[in-house]
């Protein structure tokens, strides 16, 4: 009996030891990790695997904060399978979402969620996990998240970029529009709302939301094309010139921006700009060049360089065939440049050829109508 009571308090005196040095490991691994000694942290267990609960959640911490989320999963796996504790099922979820494992997370979100029904954070989390799979209910969780929670702006933002997707632009407005009356200002709910009214071509209101985020925050390049666009649609041509410089700013070797602001510079009268920005955008581009050429021609038209102007629409011909405004261009920079009007005349019948069976054809009446002119003028003219 001595031996049996002897050997059972060894035992337990053992069990003790493994504990109190387990509990003193785990300790140690906590000081390191709270002054960022991850490594030295990892090395306390180079060559086991901890085995009580806190020592695992402690070692997944460390390997989350070297970024190694795959060993932090397993010991999180491995800790909560011995104890179920709310934050760090929170945690092993966000992880599995993080690291791509969508139908774990979405299990272990949607248990969290009947367990804790008012949570709203767990239902939006949920919602996030069934993102990738395009389920045509996904707004159900991001709406009921805002319902438990009304200033949960990450479910607003998922909400409206739903509605988005799926093209239902005055729903994502809605969704927007009621989060800015709580936080006006809120960086990506703006953004959205300004890229959405752009979406929905309503362009004035756009406009004047993305100048709300640009007042705030540091605007991206996408935007700002965007409201250089949506300048330009407005014939705001200041203010179209004032964005497309701040593009050229950020990619000075952007064709398409130098060609865009040529056109804007045209529209304005300002031919001497538009020519060097269509200079620009040609140097900058290896395909097409038919519109910046177009643009360049519009250019000369503008300063009366009759000559360069017909060369120059001549080159956008031969690129595209079909492009009817610059047959128009071109034989009215003809008629400007010559005085002989049987000179010009090919100009007209060469558009004629082309368009007279083109039943949309744009110009057809006017040119016709000038053709018609230039004819009887020449008829007259031969008959003195």
């Amino acid at each position: 009996m001595y031996k049996f009571w002897m050997a059972t308090i060894q035992v337990v005196l053992a069990c003790m030891l493994m504990s109190t040095r387990a509990q003193t490991q785990a300790s140690q691994l906590d000081s390191l990790y709270a002054i960022g000694e991850y490594s030295k942290a990892i090395g306390l267990y180079q060559n086991q695997i901890p085995n009580t609960f806190n020592e695992r959640i402690s070692l997944a911490k460390v390997y989350l904060a070297k970024q190694q989320n795959d060993k932090a999963l397993n010991l999180y796996k491995l800790a909560l399978n011995k104890k179920q504790v709310l934050k760090h099922r929170f945690t092993y979820a966000q992880l599995l979402l993080g690291q791509k494992q969508y139908k774990l997370a979405d299990s272990v979100f949607t248990q969290l969620h009947i367990d804790y029904p008012k949570n709203a954070e767990f239902v939006y989390q949920l919602g996030l996990s069934k993102k990738p799979n395009n389920t045509t209910t996904l707004n159900q969780y991001f709406a009921k998240a805002i319902t438990l929670d009304s200033t949960h702006f990450r479910a607003y933002y998922e909400l409206a970029y739903f509605y988005t997707k799926i093209k239902s632009y005055k729903k994502a407005q809605e969704t927007c529009l009621k989060a800015l009356k709580i936080n006006s200002k809120h960086k990506k709910i703006l953004g959205l709302l300004a890229q959405v009214l752009y979406n929905d071509k309503a362009y004035q209101l756009a406009l004047e939301y993305f100048k709300a985020f640009d007042k705030h925050y540091d605007v991206p390049e996408f935007m700002l094309n965007k409201m250089a666009f949506s300048a330009w649609y407005l014939q705001d041509l200041e203010l179209a010139i004032q964005y497309y410089n701040r593009l050229l700013q950020i990619d000075p070797k952007s064709y398409r921006y130098h060609q865009n602001i040529a056109k804007v510079y045209n529209a304005s009268g300002n031919f001497k700009s538009a020519m060097r920005h269509a200079f620009s955008a040609l140097r900058h581009k290896d395909v097409s060049q038919a519109k910046i050429y177009y643009e360049l021609g519009l250019g000369f038209l503008g300063t009366k360089q009759y000559k360069l102007a017909v060369s120059t629409f001549e080159k956008v011909i031969d690129e595209t065939p079909s492009y009817e405004l610059a047959y128009v261009k071109l034989a009215r920079a003809a008629d400007l440049w010559h005085q002989d009007k049987s000179k010009v005349l090919p100009y007209f019948e060469r558009y004629e050829t082309y368009f007279d069976e083109v039943e949309d054809a744009d110009y057809k009446d006017l040119m016709l109508r000038r053709l018609s002119d230039i004819r009887r003028k020449l008829h007259f003219d031969s008959a003195k």
